[in-house]
């Protein structure tokens, strides 16, 4: 599950010249002090033109442009992943202009520069690879939506099962891309080498999936199995879920009532309520920014109350009606520089309400994980790294255990050393994420191959 530490807003912006291929950077200030950078390489091949951009402070690189409109004083674009545009014009050398995303607009000016930081990810596969992929969609009879797709195929012979990734929290692409890192890119390409079919998936457009609840996401998980069971490939062999997050919450909720579902493996997944684990990372994270003691107790007050607002609300509306009455009590006879610390000036706290009553958040707070993992009768193998602080390691795999009903072929396990991106880590924090170059630690890989072979071995 990705903390709030994580919720970075991706501003991003391309400049292109009618001349030639170029690299362009800019610095998009969104508070007085903090600023993010942006760099854009420029590519032309005859009359067509691309661009790709780079937000280096955030690690994400090669992010491509969906649509530029250019002449020689003016450039719109559009990236529809990120939900963003920008309208500009050439001033002198620079190219100055306006960044909009998610309705929110800021100025943003670009400078020529010869230099372009590349990104260090040894782990990431590249072709030619020795499997076929195949680009499926399928109409999500929920929501209307497409679920748009890879599924990786072995060369030779039936595959040894199917497993689906399903990722954690927040938008997430097919492969669970987070700070340059692509985990689900990897292990779709360790397990299809090994003789898996795998397939993984993008997330609803960012403006939909907004919209939708961590049920919707188990909903789309339906389809997929009716999906795939139509493939003749994947017909008469074991089909089983991955989950990272809250993707093996998602997990627990889709196999307690469908039993195509064969096998579960639980990567980080979480089986204490989604409160528990807001209040551990906020408490870690406090520690974490060695904040007073007092100023911790205050924190973890404040957020217990307010998630059990929500918690025992019937309704959004209710819950907000609630909120602030309950906030204006709160913060009355707090200074200026009180509520600058607990992050409760007025445009924070509309901020934060909006997040914690959207249709997610009110949603996955009222989950209770035990509800479905006592309904769970598949074989699971679950991973949970001992240095997880956004998804505590040692509580939720013990409540994983104690829950779920016996079977001879179920693990679980505590990985020494690895945080919640399952990289080998110094701290767990997720700072670290992004400066690390191993995208998935091989012990892990290990564990889920090693597993689904014993697994696979029985079934046949």
């Amino acid at each position: 599950m990705k903390s709030a530490t994580l919720a970075l807003l991706l501003f991003c912006c391309i400049s292109i010249t009618s001349a030639q291929s170029s690299i362009w950077e800019g610095y998009l200030h969104y508070t007085k002090k903090d600023s993010l950078k942006l760099v854009l390489a420029v590519e032309r091949q005859g009359d067509s033109l691309s661009a790709t951009l780079d937000s280096p402070d955030q690690y994400a690189f090669d992010i491509p442009a969906s649509k530029i409109v250019f002449n020689e004083q003016h450039l719109s674009f559009e990236v529809k992943s990120l939900d963003c545009r920008f309208e500009g014009e050439k001033t002198g050398e620079d190219i100055a202009g306006v960044f909009t995303q998610m309705g929110k607009s800021l100025p943003l000016t670009l400078h020529h520069t010869t230099t372009r930081k590349k990104l260090v990810r040894p782990q990431t596969p590249t072709p030619p690879y020795p499997y076929t992929s195949q680009e499926i969609s399928f109409t999500d009879r929920f929501t209307g939506t497409s679920i748009n797709g890879t599924l990786t195929l072995p060369e030779r012979g039936k595959p040894k099962a199917t497993a689906i990734l399903i990722s954690g929290s927040g938008w997430q692409d097919r492969d669970e891309t987070i700070l340059g890192h692509k985990p689900f890119l990897v292990i779709a390409d360790a397990l299809t080498r090994e003789g898996y079919a795998v397939f993984r998936y993008d997330d609803a457009d960012v403006r939909i999936v907004n919209k939708l609840t961590t049920q919707d996401f188990a909903n789309q998980v339906t389809v997929i199995l009716d999906s795939l069971s139509q493939i003749s490939e994947l017909q008469s062999i074991p089909m089983g879920i991955i989950g990272h997050s809250e993707g093996g919450l998602i997990a627990w909720m889709v196999a307690a009532k469908d039993k195509r579902v064969q096998f579960i493996v639980s990567l980080a997944g979480v089986g204490i309520p989604m409160k528990d684990i807001v209040l551990e990372q906020v408490l870690q994270l406090s520690v974490h920014e060695k904040l007073d003691i007092k100023f911790i107790q205050g924190t973890l007050h404040l957020n217990n109350e307010i998630l059990t607002i929500i918690e025992k609300s019937k309704n959004a509306e209710t819950a907000g009606d609630k909120l602030t009455k309950f906030l204006d009590d709160y913060t009355k006879e707090m200074t200026l520089e009180e509520l600058k610390a607990y992050h409760l000036t007025p445009p924070e706290r509309v901020a934060s309400m909006r997040q914690m009553l959207s249709p997610w958040y009110f949603y996955v707070l009222k989950i209770r994980p035990e509800k479905y993992i006592k309904k769970v009768t598949c074989p699971v193998l679950a991973l949970n790294g001992d240095k997880d602080i956004q998804v505590g390691g040692v509580e939720n795999l013990r409540t994983i255990q104690n829950i779920l009903k016996p079977n001879a072929l179920n693990q679980f396990k505590l990985l020494p050393g690895l945080n919640h991106l399952f990289q080998e880590c110094e701290t767990g924090f997720p700072d670290e994420y992004g400066e690390i170059e191993q995208s998935i630690s091989p012990k892990a890989l290990e564990e889920i191959i090693g597993w689904l072979d014993k697994l696979t071995s029985k079934a046949n």
